[in-house]
């Protein structure tokens, strides 16, 4: 081993540098200027060991000046030739909660079979405790530059919570491929355990619980104090299904539930104690002495037992009762009472309805009738029912009236062909019919009534536009691509020939250019009318009645008479024909036939539509019963089909 050889035609001895983990690095001055040889030098093969140390491969080559002359500069290092190998000393670096991470860096030759290491499996060189956490890798073709970062196994993290006033504690570890010790804690349930990255750093998390015994217990009253409320909170373990809360003394069970978290049981129980008048409210009606004259209306609510089952409350002196209801809540019953004495309207009620369209108008007095509500949303207040009864020697007048007015709903359904039907629903005073003012544009085609609550409920469906307008006055219009079949086109005409011996000769026949069926752009209208005769076209209507006709006639050979009539089905006749007289017997021929000398021929075509090329038509239009109104008028859809017909390409003859 010579560190200092130095090759024929280096310009000085190589540079030695010992690496930080002692590995040697050489680089060589190669004197430049040597044509081919220079080539050679700079395109050494990568890898290729060097002469003096067979163990420093070859890693980097260039040109550069040296000592003011040209040179090829190539470095050396000791590596291995195609296994990994490592660079320096592990980094070592520890996390604020003590775990410890382990990075190495390693050098390979390109050429060298790259062999990654395991996510979360591979352990690190100096560390069987740390599995890689992570890898890097850079390659620019020369050299493998390889990262890989180790963390140390075990617990990573670990924290301690203590919920429902210190009833429940709870656990949580996180562990790197590994599980606690003792598992679970002593005194400790398993809860829950959650597996991240199973395929590669795994890691798991497992949460414990521990508890039982009363979280909470919450007191409040209610009902002016006549009512006491216990809500108490108690943990137990999962497997417990009946209620452990002890019920606090005086107090009645009313509502229980439960709820599974953290591993255990949260009960959820409220009790109630209490019973009692809670409230009296005494209000005067028509009544400027504070009830010797008028009415006194008295409104009492009473708390019991939810078993009581009839009106507890004592009536006050001189009153009759007028109504009563109870409500359960809290676990006991509410008792509502109204009591009265005198004379006068003691009780009003407003109850309001379908966007206060209708209104409900309650009142009860004592010795007379109560007096009529006032409109207040622009209709009649109608009577709807009345009731008289005696108790305590009072008369007791129970009335009610309703009034209705006005669009209570809306509803549109769109239908095909540019209509719409439009539902008014309408309240109107009973016995009315006369909804005129909520008539929208349209036509009437359904009407019913039904009565309720003192009104009269109108269903009402007009036929509109789609527009909202009236269909008879509007029309729906679209351009679309529509079929057309362009007819076919007979010309009669003849073929003269260009030879010097034969410039007089002519054959006559019928050019037949054929039917064409295309698309072209039409437009389609759609209106409605209750004309039931049979609809007129905007153009003229595309109706061919006869197609075009060819008839010819000629002497033919051996002075014989010829004749030949034929109908051209969807065909028109584009000229009248053609005529002509033969001289020679040789000269004329016709429909393929020569004309005998001396006699004349004739091609006649006649009937047939004319050309529709360049003229707008009505291709189609139908008329269909569409609907009816409630009065017996049928209305009909009118569809039109026009178009432009654009010209076609002139005949070849």
């Amino acid at each position: 081993m010579n560190l200092t050889y130095t090759r024929p035609g280096e310009l000085r001895k190589p540079d030695v540098q010992v690496l930080p983990d002692n590995r040697i690095r050489i680089t060589r001055y190669i004197a430049a200027g040597h044509g081919d040889r220079d080539y050679s030098e700079v395109t050494e093969a990568i890898g290729t060991a060097d002469f003096g140390l067979a163990t420093a491969l070859l890693v980097q080559r260039g040109m550069a000046k040296v000592e003011g002359k040209d040179a090829i500069v190539k470095v050396y290092e000791v590596r291995n030739a195609s296994a990994e190998t490592l660079v320096g000393l592990p980094d070592v670096q520890y996390s604020e909660s003590g775990q410890k991470s382990l990075i190495y860096d390693y050098i390979q030759m390109s050429t060298g079979t790259y062999v990654p290491g395991v996510i979360g499996t591979t352990t690190a060189p100096g560390d069987a405790n740390c599995v890689l956490r992570s890898e890097q890798v850079e390659d620019d073709g020369t050299t493998r530059q390889i990262r890989r970062v180790f963390i140390n196994k075990g617990l990573l993290q670990q924290s301690d919570e203590t919920r429902n006033n210190g009833a429940l504690f709870l656990k949580t570890f996180v562990y790197l491929n590994d599980a606690p010790t003792p598992n679970p804690p002593t005194g400790y349930t398993l809860i829950s355990q959650r597996t991240e990255n199973p395929n590669g750093l795994e890691t798991t998390t497992y949460v414990y619980a521990k508890g039982l015994g009363q979280i909470s217990r919450d007191d409040s009253t209610k009902n002016n104090g006549a009512l006491l409320i216990a809500a108490i909170r108690y943990l137990t373990a999962p497997s417990v299904n009946a209620n452990p809360i002890t019920t606090p003394t005086g107090y009645t069970l009313f509502d229980v539930s439960f709820a599974d978290q953290d591993g255990h049981r949260v009960w959820s129980a409220s009790y109630a104690k209490g019973d009692g008048e809670i409230s009296r409210d005494t209000r005067y009606s028509q009544s400027s002495d504070q009830g010797t004259t008028g009415a006194t209306v008295i409104s009492i609510r009473h708390l019991t037992a939810s078993s009581v089952a009839s009106n507890p409350i004592s009536t006050p002196a001189s009153t009759i009762l007028i109504s009563v209801d109870k409500a359960d809540q809290d676990g006991y019953r509410i008792w509502s009472a109204i009591y009265a004495k005198g004379t006068g309207t003691i009780v009003t009620d407003l109850e309001s309805k379908n966007g206060n369209k209708l209104r409900i108008y309650h009142r009860v007095a004592l010795g007379a009738a109560p007096t009529v509500p006032s409109p207040t949303i622009g209709g009649s207040v109608t009577l709807v029912s009345q009731n008289v009864r005696k108790d305590s020697g009072y008369d007791i007048y129970d009335y009610t009236w309703a009034e209705g007015i006005g669009i209570v709903a809306e509803r549109i359904q769109y239908r095909d062909g540019g209509l719409r039907l439009f539902n008014r629903e309408i309240f109107l005073p009973q016995g009315s019919s006369d909804y005129s003012a909520y008539t929208p544009t349209g036509i009437e085609v359904d009407v019913g009534y039904t009565e309720a609550d003192g009104v009269r409920r109108y269903s009402v469906t007009w036929m509109q536009s789609n527009a909202g307008g009236d269909p008879v006055s509007s029309s729906l219009t679209y351009a679309s691509k529509v079929a057309f079949t362009y007819p076919g086109r007979a010309k009669a005409y003849y073929n003269s020939f260009g030879s010097p011996s034969y410039t007089f000769h002519k054959a006559y026949d019928v050019f037949l250019s054929p039917p064409v069926q295309c698309l072209v752009d039409g437009t389609t209208n759609i209106s409605y009318t209750t004309a039931n005769g049979s609809p007129s076209p905007s153009y003229t209507l595309w109706n061919p009645t006869d197609w075009a006709t060819m008839r010819a006639k000629w002497i033919g050979w051996s002075n014989s008479p010829r004749s030949k009539v034929e109908g051209l089905r969807g065909y028109i006749a584009v000229n009248g024909g053609e005529f002509g007289y033969s001289t020679t017997g040789y000269d004329m021929s016709v429909l393929g036939d020569r004309v005998y000398a001396s006699t004349d021929f004739s091609i006649v075509l006649s009937g047939g539509p004319s050309d529709p090329a360049g003229q707008y038509l009505t291709l189609s239009v139908e008329k269909v019963p569409a609907f009816t109104s409630p009065g017996g008028v049928q209305y009909y859809r009118v569809t039109e089909v026009t178009a432009y017909i654009p010209s076609q390409a002139p005949l070849p003859v």
